[in-house]
This record gives structure tokens, sequence and C-alpha cells, in this order.
């Protein structure tokens, strides 16, 4: 199970890795769309159309208090998730198991209100990428605490000490 688990959040990390990328590529054709200036001469006084939409982007994105839009948070997923994977994989204690369980919940987290935010923003393409790295995760926490769980067979009692 823990190899599953580990398999899993490298495919999350590589699946989060794809849609960064495809995130980033859409809004560079966005901005290359938008900022054609066919037909049109810039004077320089008139308000950015698309500065007030982007700052509100940017404020909606935070979450738990991190800007999960930042370049820096998603490497930092990224290297924790393989870092995380290499350990549950590599050591058998139990706290790197929780610590999976922890970290794997706590992406989850991100990974649904990106669901959420994809959803808003009319990109069902980003949104489905979202939820496969939200499954990846949720999966990975279960199996995770799937091994923290003692082996005992099905239907046998919790312990053999008797009850009072």
């Amino acid at each position: 199970m823990r190899q599953i688990a580990a398999g899993l959040l490298v495919l999350g990390a590589l699946v989060l890795l794809l849609g960064v990328s495809n995130e980033s590529a859409g809004e560079t054709t966005s901005r290359q769309t938008n900022g054609s200036t066919e037909g049109h001469v810039e004077t320089g006084t008139e308000p950015s159309e698309t500065a007030l939409p982007a700052a509100e982007s940017h404020a909606e994105r935070k979450v738990l208090g991190i800007d999960a839009e930042s370049k820096a948070a998603v490497v930092a997923a990224l290297a924790i998730s393989v870092l995380l994977a290499a350990l549950l994989v590599l050591v058998e204690a139990r706290a790197v198991v929780v610590t999976v369980a922890v970290f794997a919940l706590a992406f989850a987290v991100f990974d649904i209100a990106e669901v959420a935010h994809q959803i808003d923003a009319s990109e069902t393409g980003l949104a489905v990428i979202a939820v496969v790295v939200a499954l990846a995760h949720l999966s990975s926490t279960g199996l995770a605490a799937a091994v923290m769980r003692p082996n005992r067979p099905i239907g046998s009692p919790r312990s053999s000490a008797p009850s009072n």
C-alpha cells in the first residue's frame, strides 16, 4: 500500500505540473489576444481593463492564507510530494505515514479550491485536471490511513482484552 500511495503522490505532482503548464499557456494566449492593438491607439491615459479582474482573481486565490497561484507554492507542493513519496517507500516509520496523510489531505483542500476556481472561470479542462489531482491526493490520504491501521483479520474483534 505504501508504494501505491507513493505512486499516487507522484502522479498527483505530475498532473499538477501538467495543469499549471496548461493554465500558464492559456493565460499567455489570453494576454496576447487581449493585448492586440489592431485598430486601436493606446494613449496611456485610459485605465487598463484587465487590471481590476486580475487583482480580484489574485486575491481570491488564497487558500488557508497561501497564494495558490504563486510559483513558489507550486514548486514547494511538487517537491514535497516527491520527497514524501520517496520517504514513504524508503522509511518504515509511522511518522512518515502520518506526515503523508496530513500533507496529502492539505493538498486535496487546495485541489478542491482549484476545481471550484476553474469551474467559476469556465475552464472545464483545467477543472478536470484539478479533480484528478484531488482524487490522487485523497487516495494517498486514504491509503496512508490504511497503512496506519493495525493488521487484523476482517471480522475479528478490535482487542482481545475483556470489556467491563
